[in-house]
């Protein structure tokens, strides 16, 4: 076609078009949620705590919500939508309040509410004081045209963060983008992305603070010379005001060096961010192959520490992850599957512990017959709430430890929760 070399237009044109196809394929296993690494797959969260640790909702196998008033042990299900029906889609992501008022989550039923027609997953809040719903539906690039999913709630029920999906226009980042809800305007918008970065796909749910403060997992690629190093999944953290974030990495390896894993599942508490993380060079000396949980804040001078150890200081041997912690960070509830994090037979599952950051006491809250997983706390630590797998001899089971009290059981084998 051409006479001798190829004109010089034909030539940038491929290179375009290979490093297009480059970033696009990058960014599409990003997108994945398999790609993370996380130790297990995880059951959609399916339970709920308030933050002053007086409610829980829980969801059913008939697709219904339980809302189970822990001193009283009155329950309260929400079973049918706007329509009268029967709820005809499953509901998961639960999020409650400071004061058990709110609660938001994702479904796929279609009559939460009178206008949902997309057939996606999509974000609700629902007022239990008033028993109305509202669908959080995301800004762009198609108003409710794109699935919503792990909602988050601010300590006050007045924001809803979630992540969307959305398909790029103008300057939206294709993938899952980050949302904010207001309730008293009833609309939502995109958080903007930092200028200092390329920010992708976001893994929720993400984490609100005191002060309206927000953290969230993301993917980015720092627009350096080291653009083609392996990509990962990043904690930032949104200072400042989320209409003009300044986004603050809290996921740095040592000497400001880029994380050799992922990171996720941040929670904010008053000075810090706490999260899991599969990278080894965070802290020096971690050997552990492991997912561990760490702990940064937004001080690049200060480095992390690794909260996931025996107590006497050793590695765990075993992944840790999914952690929530109280307000004040002194009290930290985590999943593991770590068999020497206290002494005795932890079994082959994974377990829920609870951490007392200020004595160092380490102790082991779950029952150790099946996995359990997906731990909630109250703000002041007193209370913490989890789900047990099912097995041959006992149904699925929501659990509540008191400091108080004990282990109870909040979800009976007749309620099918």
């Amino acid at each position: 076609m051409f006479q001798g070399k190829p004109p010089a237009w034909l030539l940038l044109w491929c290179g375009w078009v290979a490093l297009g196809s480059l970033v696009a394929v990058r960014s599409w296993k990003a997108t994945r949620l398999e790609e993370t690494g996380l130790p297990i797959r995880t059951p959609t969260l399916r339970a709920a705590l308030s933050g002053n640790g007086q409610v829980a909702a829980l969801t059913t196998p008939r697709h219904t919500l339980q809302i189970v008033q822990l001193d009283s042990g009155e329950v309260t299900e929400l079973a049918a939508g706007a329509d009268g029906k029967p709820l005809d889609g499953e509901t998961t992501d639960l999020s409650l309040d400071e004061a058990g008022v709110h609660l938001t989550f994702s479904s796929h039923a279609t009559n939460w509410v009178s206008d949902d027609t997309n057939g996606l997953s999509d974000v609700f809040l629902h007022d239990l004081r008033t028993h109305t719903t509202d669908r959080c539906v995301p800004p762009e690039p198609d108003p409710g045209l794109s699935s919503s999913f792990t909602p988050a709630l601010n300590p006050e029920g007045s924001l809803v963060a979630y992540i969307s999906y959305g398909i790029a226009k103008r300057d939206n980042v294709q993938g899952r983008n980050l949302c904010i809800y207001d309730v008293a305007s009833r609309k939502s918008r995109r958080l903007p992305d930092n200028p200092d970065h390329a920010r992708g796909p976001a893994l929720g749910p993400p984490s609100f603070g005191p002060g309206n403060a927000l953290a969230v997992s993301c993917f980015s690629v720092d627009l350096n010379p080291d653009f083609y190093r392996p990509l990962r999944y990043e904690v930032y953290q949104a200072q400042a005001t989320l209409l003009d974030p300044v986004l603050t990495l809290l996921s740095r390896g040592l000497e400001r060096q880029a994380a050799n894993g992922n990171s996720y599942q941040p929670v904010l508490t008053s000075s810090e961010c706490i999260f899991a993380s599969q990278a080894s060079n965070l802290v020096p000396d971690d050997h552990n192959r492991c997912h561990d949980i760490f702990t940064a804040t937004a001080d690049a001078a200060r480095p992390l520490q690794r909260l996931s150890l025996t107590q006497s200081g050793a590695e765990a041997n075993g992944s840790s992850f999914e952690p929530c912690a109280s307000r004040d960070g002194r009290w930290l509830a985590f999943t593991s599957y770590a068999s020497n994090l206290v002494a005795g037979n932890v079994g082959s599952f994974s377990n829920v512990y609870l951490l007392d950051r200020r004595t160092k006491s380490l102790k082991r809250l779950s029952q150790a017959t099946a996995s359990s997983h997906s731990p909630r706390i109250s703000m002041d630590g007193r209370r913490v709430l989890f789900r047990t797998e099912a097995t041959t001899k006992l149904p699925a089971s929501t659990y509540l430890y008191d400091q108080r009290k004990g282990l109870q059981l909040v979800s009976s084998p007749r309620s099918g929760s």
